[in-house]
């Protein structure tokens, strides 16, 4: 299971490096970086909620 997490965020930051490029070649594209970054951090944020709650385990409750 490992494995798959691994190269799941992998997988996400190598698509999201290649979109930026993407955008920096095509026309009228603006590359961020912090899209980056943002994209690895939703990864990581699914990789969390699947972990949480396909084990059965502690489920977050947010109070408000």
């Amino acid at each position: 299971m490992n494995f798959i997490v691994i190269f799941s965020l992998f997988m996400t930051i190598a698509y999201a490096i290649a979109d930026e490029f993407h955008q920096g070649v095509t026309p009228n594209g603006t590359p961020y970086i912090g899209d980056i970054f943002i994209d690895t951090i939703g990864a990581a944020a699914a990789v969390l909620c699947t972990f949480t709650f396909r084990r059965g385990g502690a489920v977050i409750v947010l109070k408000l």
